[in-house]
């Protein structure tokens, strides 16, 4: 079973690359991605709100940055073996290439991106992350909508993952390269299909399953002589939405998740869940749009402080909320909130997380624009119980200026840190780690089809 596992999901993955690579006989056009909104009156740059979303049209954006790392490892007596746990000062080379093609029943997009980094004190070349993505929707029928996702990613660091996150399982190959701390190299692969069908003009009724596949190419010696072990997930369930009103929907859903660690364990998961949703348009320019979802979780894994190993079941209540707001025609601001069981690489057992997320974004005028995200996080391993519980917290603001539509500055303040001192740690990682980092680069984008 974990090798059909591994096959499947990585042929996911390779079909997504597939559709990336047939982008560019593809005629490519301006079509939204389904992310965020970005402000609805763009400045002079035409690149994207920031490094790490998707761009709002087909090109590519290249930045070239210089950065002072200042890092402090939590315990004075954990030895820094990595470039990427020393304090100092680095270049780093990154580029992303977006692409959306498409008319009326399908449409695709795509997205690929690398990152290098260049140590002088230590003369090192660090590839830091490289990922590939590919999205492709066709609407069959005007009640039916069909979405096939995939992607692959290199990273030589997983713990950005982390690091809180509000939003619900997902694709995710983004590598977040700025919170590197390891070098434990990995390859990972997701594929998702999502079918949703209108069923008469009040009922949606949508279809989900997917998969995420992590490699680790890190040999034993390298991470203390531990295992860092290969981690499986994958899931699939289907929801249910009635329209009670013209801004709001009932929704009522059930999923089922499996995780594989590869040590004999393999704690399974059901989620039954009720949630609404409301999305008011203010104005043509401006909306409101609230999430709120509660539900309860039968989880089948390894109970605390359990040394026997065999699964045992137990209830745990999750949810989450989220809240975003359109203003100011120019301005956008998130708020999100998140409690829910997470599978993490380095962990070999479920965590139970409550994660919240803030941020806001828009122009200060048409050539300065300006991006703020926050995040913090607590959480529990599900198989060691409270008493070795962690936390995350991190922020990040940057702040760039227009010099003409396609060349701009930038300067960026990022800040995290992680906290595992009550004695459950990462495999590979210091128990503690706050990082103070402060960047300036220079950032070209160029468009490749008519925006």
């Amino acid at each position: 079973m974990p090798s059909a596992i591994r096959f499947t999901v990585r042929l996911l993955g390779v079909c997504g690359l597939i559709v990336l690579c047939g982008a560019g006989l593809a005629s490519a056009q301006s079509t939204p991605q389904t992310a965020p909104p970005a402000p609805v009156s763009q400045g002079v740059f035409g690149g994207v709100p920031s490094r790490s979303d998707p761009a709002s049209s087909t090109g590519l954006l290249v930045s070239v940055t210089e950065a002072y790392d200042d890092n402090v490892l939590g315990e004075a007596t954990t030895p820094i073996d990595s470039s990427l746990q020393a304090t100092g000062v680095f270049t780093e080379l990154n580029a992303n290439l977006t692409t959306h093609a498409g008319r009326g029943k399908t449409q695709f997009s795509s997205s690929a991106g690398t990152d290098f980094r260049y140590y002088s004190d230590q003369s090192e070349v660090v590839g830091i992350g490289h990922y590939g993505s590919a999205a492709l929707t066709v609407a069959p029928s005007p009640q039916t909508s069909v979405a096939v996702t995939g992607g692959v990613a290199y990273a030589p660091s997983y713990l950005y993952r982390l690091f809180a996150n509000a939003a619900a399982m997902q694709p995710d190959l983004n590598v977040a390269s700025g919170y590197a701390v390891t070098d434990n190299s990995s390859y990972n692969y997701e594929g998702r299909l999502t079918v949703s069908e209108k069923l008469g003009s009040r009922n949606r009724l949508v279809l989900q399953t997917g998969a995420r596949y992590t490699d680790f190419r890190v040999p034993a010696a390298q991470v203390g002589n531990a295992v860092l072990r290969d981690l499986a997930t994958y899931e699939g369930g289907a929801t249910f939405s009635r329209s009670v009103s013209r801004d709001v929907n009932v929704n009522i859903g059930y999923t089922y998740r499996r995780a594989q660690y590869y040590t004999g364990v393999f704690p399974t998961e059901h989620d039954i869940n009720i949630g609404v949703d409301y999305d008011h348009p203010l104005s043509r320019t401006r909306r409101t749009h609230l999430r709120l979802n509660a539900a309860t979780v039968v989880l089948d894994a390894v109970a605390p402080a359990d040394p026997s190993g065999v699964l045992r079941r137990q209830y745990r209540v999750v949810g989450d909320a989220a809240l975003s707001r359109q203003f100011n025609r120019t301005w956008q601001a998130e708020g999100a909130y998140r409690r829910g069981v997470g599978y993490i690489e380095g962990i070999t057992t479920p965590v139970l997380t409550d994660a919240l997320t803030v941020s806001t974004s828009g122009l200060l005028s048409p050539r300065v624009d300006l991006v703020a995200k926050g995040a913090y996080s607590i959480g529990e391993p599900v198989a060691f119980g409270e008493s070795n519980g962690f936390k995350t917290y991190t922020a990040d603001v940057r702040l760039r200026f227009a010099l003409n539509a396609t060349w701009a500055v930038y300067s960026e303040y990022l800040y995290y840190y992680y906290d595992f001192s009550q004695g459950f740690v990462p495999i590979g990682a210091p128990p503690t780690m706050a990082r103070n980092s402060v960047r300036a680069g220079l950032t070209l984008w160029l468009p490749l089809a008519g925006r």
